[in-house]
């Protein structure tokens, strides 16, 4: 699920990217880490540390990303 905010001209653009909720935290991060590198293939940059969070006994993670 990516969520991205629309920029003005020559401004940077912002999104976050998030991974799917699961019971189990390793395939949380390892499926984040996947989309991230997506999403920096086509030239987007990580911006922050990335974040976790529980939601109904599963953990989800999210990154900032950033395409100047």
């Amino acid at each position: 699920m990516v969520a991205r905010k629309t920029a003005k001209k020559g401004s940077p653009e912002y999104k976050v990217v998030m991974s799917v909720k699961s019971p189990s935290l390793n395939y949380t991060a390892k499926r984040l880490g996947d989309l991230v590198s997506d999403e920096m293939a086509l030239g987007w940059s990580p911006h922050g540390t990335p974040m976790i969070a529980i939601d109904e006994d599963k953990y989800v993670m999210s990154q900032a990303m950033i395409k100047p």
